[in-house]
């Protein structure tokens, strides 16, 4: 199966087995949508605009209704926010609102992969979503194997990216250039695994030594049940490497589609929003007015916010833990991680897990689940989200 198919396969099984429970998919959990409050959000956003601009809350409103700029109309709460809760300082010009997380990769990747012999890197495996669009536009995707940066027998894994620096050099022999490199860095899709400080730092001097730049997607790090809170790429890049992609789609509701990216500097942001305005215009400002009220009544900070959403995927992971342990724990060639945050739970089986075998589970035992191998070359794993 390729990995163009691979959503519309499970999208299939869920539909087939709507009695199933899916943990194949990163959705939020339904209780925490915030969709019964729309009309507020939207009005306090319009009250800022209007005061922000010195114009009637009517002609605000007027305004929301129309085209916007391709940049957005957000950017200044984004601003404050990012440097609220994530201690990211960046200027209000250097931001790009996009249509959800997807736009923005869109974007980074149309802008950085114009030669013909332009590639992306991915830790494979790594988000379908990414190499798969990468393959759509005709550019070329290089995976660095997982077993070669670091001992996938180890918990928690530990990065050497030396192999990061040899698998430019067997690039560059081959006339092919290495221009960016994608990464979830916190709780990562599909693996779960957090990198360290160590390792971001390392990452950072190693990409500024090959002249590669970063795309950092940023889903996962707001859900945290530990004390594990890393500081972000783009809050440790003093090289202008990283493209900081984020988006509300986990934490307030994915039917919004904002999303947004932080790129290396100004002159990309320039560079981003020229391309979006031939691409999909602007962002929708109507769904941008919703987050925006959202995040001014928030006091520009999901910290509090945050708390009984965490509490409850902390309880949810508890209990997937002790129900392993009950379950499988006298079966040695049957293991699983312990993720301290994010929305995914690892189990290595004993055998290939298939997309036969997820039909199966899906029929006999009322769980969708979702093999490794889908987000890869065949690892020996099976993956519950």
């Amino acid at each position: 199966m390729s990995q163009a198919q691979v959503m519309n396969f499970l999208n299939e099984v869920a539909m087939k087995f709507p009695d199933a429970i899916s943990f194949a998919a990163g959705r939020p959990h339904a209780k925490f949508l915030n969709h019964s409050n729309w009309e507020r959000h939207q009005a306090v956003f319009t009250d800022y605009i209007a005061e922000q601009r010195g114009i009637s809350f009517a002609t605000a409103a007027n305004q929301i209704c129309h085209y916007g700029p391709s940049a957005g109309i957000i950017n200044p709460i984004i601003q404050k926010y990012l440097a609220n809760d994530e201690d990211i300082q960046v200027d209000e010009a250097n931001i790009v609102i996009t249509n959800g997380c997807q736009e923005a990769l869109l974007l980074a990747c149309l802008n950085e992969l114009k030669a013909p012999s332009d590639c992306a890197l991915t830790i494979d495996p790594s988000y379908v979503g990414f190499s798969a669009m990468v393959n759509t536009l005709g550019k070329r995707v290089e995976p660095l194997e997982l077993h070669k940066l670091t001992d996938i027998q180890q918990t928690p894994f530990q990065f050497n990216w030396d192999y990061l620096k040899e698998k430019v050099a067997q690039l560059k022999q081959q006339n092919i250039t290495a221009k960016l490199l994608y990464i979830n860095p916190d709780f990562n899709n599909p693996l779960a695994y957090q990198l360290s400080l160590r390792e971001r730092q390392e990452l950072l001097n190693i990409c500024h030594e090959l002249n590669l730049r970063i795309i950092e997607d940023d889903p996962y790090s707001r859900f945290r049940f530990t004390n594990s809170r890393q500081p972000s790429l783009k809050n440790l890049d003093n090289f202008g490497l990283v493209y900081h992609i984020g988006s509300f789609s986990k934490t307030f509701c994915p039917g919004v589609r904002i999303g947004y990216i932080v790129p290396p500097n100004e002159v990309i942001a320039q560079a981003l929003a020229t391309i979006k305005s031939l691409t999909s215009v602007n962002t929708s400002s109507i769904s941008q007015s919703v987050i925006g009220g959202w995040l001014i009544e928030q006091q520009y900070s999901l910290n509090n916010w945050m708390k009984p959403i965490n509490q409850h995927y902390s309880n949810q992971c508890h209990a997937m833990q002790t129900a392993l342990t009950e379950n499988f724990q006298h079966y040695e060639d049957i293991k699983w991680n312990s993720p301290s945050g994010g929305f995914f739970y690892v189990i290595k089986t004993p055998f290939d897990f298939t997309k036969e075998h997820v039909t199966a589970c899906a029929k006999q035992n009322k769980v969708i689940c979702m093999p490794v191998s889908f987000f890869s070359h065949p690892l020996r794993f099976g993956i519950a989200m």
